[in-house]
């Protein structure tokens, strides 16, 4: 499964169309927040910190397919205060451009998202155990505006987190974490 998810992530490199224009990047960094009530946002019953708010550092690579079609690779390092790892996704960005001295564009980024750390964790009548957390599946879309050369962008991303923590059913629990972002940065031609 994961190979084939590498190749889906490897096809908008291989898509580029023939036109002279050249590869253009992206690069920014901003501010991650969870909008949900504080009761929900912990990662597992054992985590004594909840996901709060954190940073995120991108970078894109993006080549235009027609006018307004621009497909690329991409990579984010998202690190939260309270969560003691980061959460690096790797994915495919999918961006529709316009045109103007203001140029809006929208995205859609699916990838995977990298992570993982060991989680101590006490069952009553028991010692302490260690399990293991890793990322998942992973999705981010958005809009944003270019200036000359400098972007701001909003962005919601979903970040996916699998567990072998004890969930009451004996296979892995699997949470998803819905993250809003706001970034800004250069974009490079």
């Amino acid at each position: 499964m994961k190979s084939w998810l590498f190749l889906f992530l490897l096809v908008p490199v291989l898509c580029f169309s023939q036109k002279e224009k050249g590869l253009g990047f992206q690069v920014g960094g901003g501010y991650l927040f969870y909008p949900g009530s504080s009761a929900d946002v912990h990662i597992s019953a054992y985590d004594a910190n909840p996901l709060k708010s954190g940073f995120t550092l991108e970078l894109t690579a993006d080549k235009p397919v027609n006018s307004f079609l621009l497909l690329g690779p991409g990579v984010s390092f998202n690190s939260f205060s309270d969560l003691g790892a980061p959460y690096i996704p790797l994915f495919a960005d999918i961006r529709v451009i316009g045109t103007g001295k203001f140029k809006l564009y929208s995205f859609l980024d699916p990838g995977y998202g990298i992570f993982h750390r060991h989680v101590a964790y006490i069952m009553t009548g028991s010692p302490e155990q260690t399990a293991s957390q890793s990322g998942g599946f992973y999705i981010a879309y958005g809009f944003g505006v270019i200036y000359k050369r400098v972007y701001l962008q909003a962005k919601y991303n979903w970040l996916r987190f699998t567990s072998d923590l004890p969930d009451g059913s004996g296979g892995k629990s699997s949470k998803a974490y819905g993250v809003g972002g706001i970034s800004f940065g250069v974009r490079l031609p």
